[in-house]
């Protein structure tokens, strides 16, 4: 058979390496640096630690071609390797948007251009009061609704989206634990799904996954409101 093209292994060596780099800018906590520390030991393990040096990852593909013990292995050892890789990455994107403060500029921005371009002068009034009083809270501002609200609703997108993904992986390595059963679930289709894992843990699969997910409301409500509102046929 031929040998799959490795492309998901950049897609976790990669944040390795970047996620190291962010440690010195946010001062991780020890037990950060315990995940940390066992994310890269599991790395080495599997694919060496210098350059052309191999590791475990090697060996076990061959095998998990025609062994569905190997290949459940290996699939286990990268699915956990993603899990330490998220759980670093999630607390290295709170560390660094808790010093960021541009939501509360942004809004103090866009109220005073509102303020400049409306015509009622008691209009003009009130916003200013209003963005007078919101400069003095927008740090506030920024810490308890962009970082605590929204990160969150973001990191809640993201488990929901790694649980289908985890379900759909294990629900198939249980129904393909045989030798004929590695037709169906082989390898390589069992690691495009580590990748589809990976990828939902990111901040932009949860952004595609928020906008996916409001379009087909979007779609939905329209067919709805076309068909038993309006009366009007689908085409």
């Amino acid at each position: 058979m031929k040998r799959i093209p490795l492309f998901f292994i950049p897609l976790l060596i990669c944040p390795l390496l970047l996620s190291s780099c962010v440690t010195g800018f946010t001062r991780a906590a020890p037990s950060k640096n315990l995940v940390r520390e066992r994310k890269q030991a599991m790395a080495h393990q599997l694919f060496g630690v210098k350059k052309g040096e191999t590791g475990e990852f090697d060996t076990l593909h061959e095998q998990a071609r025609e062994d569905w013990q190997a290949r459940d292995l290996l699939i286990g050892q990268l699915l956990l390797l993603t899990d330490l890789h998220y759980q670093d990455y999630r607390e290295s994107l709170y560390a660094m948007t808790s010093g960021t403060d541009f939501a509360g500029s942004a809004i103090i921005t866009a109220m005073n251009a509102a303020s400049t371009l409306s015509g009622g002068e008691q209009f003009k009034t009130l916003i200013a009061a209003t963005t007078t009083g919101l400069s003095g809270v927008k740090t506030e501002f920024n810490r308890s609704i962009l970082r605590d609200k929204t990160l969150h609703a973001i990191f809640k997108q993201m488990d929901a989206s790694r649980a289908v993904v985890n379900l759909r992986i294990q629900r198939s390595l249980s129904l393909s634990r045989s030798a004929a059963g590695l037709k169906d679930y082989s390898i390589d289709e069992a690691l495009r799904d580590v990748v589809a894992y990976y990828n939902a843990g990111t901040l932009v699969g949860a952004l595609d996954a928020i906008e996916n997910n409001a379009v087909k409301q979007q779609e939905k409500a329209e067919v709805i409101i076309n068909t038993k509102v309006r009366n009007i046929p689908e085409l």
